[in-house]
């Protein structure tokens, strides 16, 4: 249960650090509108992948050993699934702006928190 809680509490402080990140963009910036529109449609993906996990959960928790790795495979499918959509529909409506949020929001946070660990490990 511990580790199901800490892993828990990483998704839910990540999440949450992210929709911080971009409401303080919006307020540093002139887009306040567009800020918390993204985080909006942030919100409304991630309440999305939550509702479609649970019976993979359920499933993982209940069923037969054997189909376990059935189901956590189809549950990183369908979060792939569903973060493709969401990347999809940012890419129809401004592509230039989709690839400046996942240079931003997705993909320079991780490389400054591996820079930092890689540094501060001996």
């Amino acid at each position: 249960w511990i580790s199901w809680l800490l892993c828990s509490l990483a998704v839910a402080l990540l999440v949450g650090l992210k929709q911080l990140v971009i409401l303080g963009i919006g307020r540093l910036f002139p887009i306040r509108k567009e800020a918390s529109k993204l985080a909006f449609v942030t919100m409304v993906f991630s309440i999305l992948i939550g509702v479609a996990l649970v019976p993979i959960n359920l499933g993982v928790s209940y069923a037969p050993p054997g189909y376990r790795a059935v189901l956590v495979y189809g549950g990183l499918a369908t979060v792939a699934g569903i973060y493709g959509v969401y990347l999809l529909r940012g890419l129809l409506a401004r592509p230039l702006h989709l690839v400046l949020y996942i240079c931003a929001i997705e993909i320079a946070p991780p490389l400054f928190l591996y820079r930092y660990l890689a540094d501060g490990l001996p």
